[in-house]
């Protein structure tokens, strides 16, 4: 089957999984919804979603290269929305969509360690900068959640920051703990290689950089969607939708 073909019948397929999704949610109610939103938030929301998703694969790119699993620009974006069409299908939400990547990118030649790593790790970067945006989104609702807890409102804000930058200095450790032998080897073997490289913290400020960029988009996608419905937020629930 020639790629052309390949890549309509995938297209075909996809606008046929969509129309089923719409009809399943009843079509009269999404379009009265549509018609009621307005176009520029609507687009914006849907501009800021894309973007999201592609800052995503970017950043799974970059550390399945670190890894020494390499793969293009173009290849990564294309499996990573191919994923999460798998996990809005699938039953399995996210794993689905993971595992896809992994076994994708290994179906290139690339090594079966470095695979499955690099979406490992990429999934708990995106979870390390959440928890992150988290606490300062914490420190932020301080006058709603330090009163809960029995805590003086300067002593929750102060323990939010701290343990903040904790979290983030976390993955310095990783080096001094992957130097050990009993990690020379087997599927550790990649990361322990990557993580004791000289480049490693340029690794991880792009990383960091890059997760608080996919949820900063989201934040923005989700911000789009609201204002595009009519559906106004206080500051607080978007620090909460954040993190």
């Amino acid at each position: 089957m020639k790629r052309p073909f390949k890549a309509l019948l995938r297209g075909l397929v996809g606008l046929a999984l969509l129309g089923a999704v719409v009809a399943l949610a009843d079509p009269s109610r999404v379009w009265g919804q549509l018609r009621q939103a307005q176009p520029v938030w609507l687009l914006a929301g849907l501009l800021a979603g894309i973007a999201s998703n592609l800052v995503s694969a970017l950043r799974w790119r970059a550390l399945a290269r670190w890894l020494g699993a390499n793969a293009s620009a173009h290849d990564a974006c294309r499996w990573y929305f191919q994923a999460i069409g798998l996990n809005a299908l699938l039953p399995g939400a996210v794993v689905g969509g993971d595992v896809y990547r992994a076994v994708v990118l290994r179906g290139t030649g690339q090594d079966t360690a470095a695979s499955s790593w690099s979406v490992v790790l990429d999934r708990l970067s995106g979870l390390w900068m959440l928890c992150a945006i988290g606490g300062l989104g914490a420190a932020a609702c301080a006058d709603v959640l330090a009163p809960w807890l029995r805590l003086p409102r300067g002593l929750f804000i102060a323990l939010m920051f701290v343990g903040t930058l904790l979290w983030l200095a976390l993955p310095w450790c990783l080096p001094a703990l992957l130097r050990s032998r009993r990690f020379a080897g087997g599927w550790l073997a990649p990361l322990r290689e990557a993580a004791t490289r000289p480049d490693f913290l340029r690794q991880l400020v792009w990383q960091a950089g890059a997760s608080a960029a996919v949820q900063l988009l989201s934040a923005a996608a989700l911000a789009g969607g609201g204002l595009a419905l009519g559906v106004a937020l206080p500051a607080s629930v978007w620090a909460w939708a954040i993190a």
